[in-house]
C-alpha cells in the first residue's frame, strides 16, 4: 500500500505504470528463482532419500554377513573342540603304546639272561621281538597321526583368527553405517522442514503479488507513449567503473543468479550524478530495493532511472540539460542506472556516447 501511495503520488499515470511494472517484474522473477530453487531441494531430496535406502540395504546385507560369520565361527570352534579331543586320545594311545614297548623290551631283556643256558626260550624270544616290533610300528603311527592332528588345529585356528579378524571388521562397518544413515536421515528431516518453510514464504509472496496486482489494476489501464531516441548520445551518468552488467548475473563463487535490468556503476559516496540525456523530472521518492530514485522522462516512452542515491537535488517538473547534477550517490557505494522503453527495459550500454570503464586489476 505504501508503494502504491507513492507511485500514485507521482502524477502522471505513464509514470506510475513505469514504476509499477518494474517492481512487478522483479517479484515475478524472484517468484520464479524460489520455484526454481524449490524444484531442485526437492530433487535433492529425492537423491538423498535414495543414498538413506541404499545405506539402509547396506546395513542388512552387513547384518546378514555378520550373522553367517558368527555361525562359521562357530563351527569353526565346534570342529577345534573335536580336533582338541582327537589329538588328546592320539597322546593317550601314543602313551600306551609306548608303555607297551617299554615293557616288551624290558622283558626281552630279562628273558635274554642266561639265554645260552635256556634254548628252549628262543621261539618265545621271538615272539617277543615280533610283539615289540609290532608296537613300534603302531607308536610310529600313531607319532604320525598326532602330527597330522596338529597340523589340522593349527589351519583351524589360523581360520578362526582370520575369521574373528573379518568379524570385528563387519562390527565396525555395521556402526559406520549406522551413523551414515542416521546422519542422512537428520539431514533429510532438516531439508524437508526447510523446504516447507520455503514452500509457505513463496505461496506468501504469491498472494501478496496478487493482492497488489488487483490494487493497481486501474493504474496498469493508463495510455502509454512510444518512440526511440538515437544510439550514442546518452552520457555516462557517474563517474565510476562498471560493477555490474545488464541481464544475467551470477553471485559469489557462483551460488545464486539475478536479473539486473540496467547497469551498477561502482562510486564513491557522495560522487555527484548527471542527467544521461535531456528530459523532465518525472518522479522523486523512494523504490523498494532501489532506494532513492529519480526518473526522467525523455518523450517518446523513453525513460530513465537512477537508484541508490543519497540525496536528490531535483524536484518533479524540473526539465534538466544532458549533464545537468540531478543528485548524489548514497551510502551503497554505487548507482543504479536503467533505459526504459515503455515497460521494457533496454541494455543502456550501447546508447552511451563513452563506454563505462572496467574495474581496475
Amino acid at each position: 500500500m505504501i508503494l502504491l501511495s507513492l507511485l500514485l503520488a507521482a502524477g502522471d499515470p505513464a509514470d506510475s505504470v513505469e514504476l509499477v511494472l518494474n517492481q512487478m517484474e522483479k517479484l515475478r522473477d524472484d517468484l520464479s528463482a524460489g520455484q526454481a530453487h524449490q524444484r531442485d531441494r526437492g530433487t535433492r531430496e529425492t537423491h538423498l532419500i535414495a543414498a538413506v535406502d541404499e545405506a539402509r540395504l547396506a546395513l542388512y546385507e552387513a547384518t546378514k554377513a555378520l550373522e553367517l560369520v558368527q555361525s562359521r565361527l562357530k563351527e569353526t570352534g565346534q570342529a577345534v573342540e573335536k580336533e582338541q579331543e582327537a589329538e588328546e586320545k592320539a597322546r593317550i594311545r601314543e602313551q600306551a603304546a609306548s608303555e607297551k614297548a617299554r615293557h616288551a623290551l624290558g622283558f626281552l631283556v630279562r628273558g635274554r639272561r642266561g639265554f645260552r643256558e635256556r634254548p628252549l626260550l628262543r621261539a618265545m624270544d621271538r615272539r617277543r621281538v615280533n610283539l615289540t616290533l609290532e608296537h613300534l610300528k603302531a607308536a610310529e603311527k600313531e607319532r604320525r597321526q598326532l602330527s597330522q592332528v596338529r597340523a589340522r588345529l593349527a589351519s583351524s585356528l589360523a581360520r578362526q583368527k582370520q575369521q574373528q579378524q573379518r568379524l570385528q571388521k563387519l562390527g565396525e562397518n555395521r556402526k559406520h553405517l549406522a551413523r551414515a544413515a542416521t546422519s542422512a536421515l537428520a539431514r533429510a528431516r532438516q531439508d524437508e522442514a526447510r523446504a516447507a518453510a520455503h514452500s509457505r514464504a513463496l505461496e506468501a509472496n504469491r498472494l501478496a503479488l496478487a493482492a497488489w496486482l488487483e490494487q493497481l489494476a486501474p493504474v496498469l489501464k493508463a495510455p502509454l507513449r512510444s518512440g526511440r531516441p538515437q544510439k550514442g548520445k546518452m552520457l555516462v551518468p557517474v563517474a565510476g567503473w562498471l560493477r555490474h552488467g545488464y541481464g544475467l548475473q551470477e553471485g559469489d563463487q557462483g551460488l545464486s543468479r539475478w536479473r539486473n535490468r540496467g547497469v551498477d556503476i561502482k562510486s564513491p559516496e557522495g560522487a555527484p550524478a548527471a542527467a544521461a540525456s535531456p528530459g523532465m523530472v518525472a518522479f522523486v521518492g523512494r523504490s523498494p530495493g532501489l532506494g532513492l530514485v529519480v526518473v526522467l522522462d525523455h518523450g517518446a516512452g523513453w525513460r530513465t532511472v537512477y537508484g541508490g542515491l543519497g540525496e536528490a537535488t531535483v524536484k518533479t517538473g524540473d526539465v534538466l540539460k544532458m549533464g545537468a547534477p540531478l543528485g548524489r550517490v548514497g551510502a551503497s557505494g554505487h548507482l543504479h542506472f536503467e533505459l526504459r522503453l515503455e515497460a521494457k527495459s533496454v541494455n543502456p550500454e550501447a546508447w552511451f556516447r563513452e563506454p563505462i570503464p572496467r574495474a581496475p586489476q
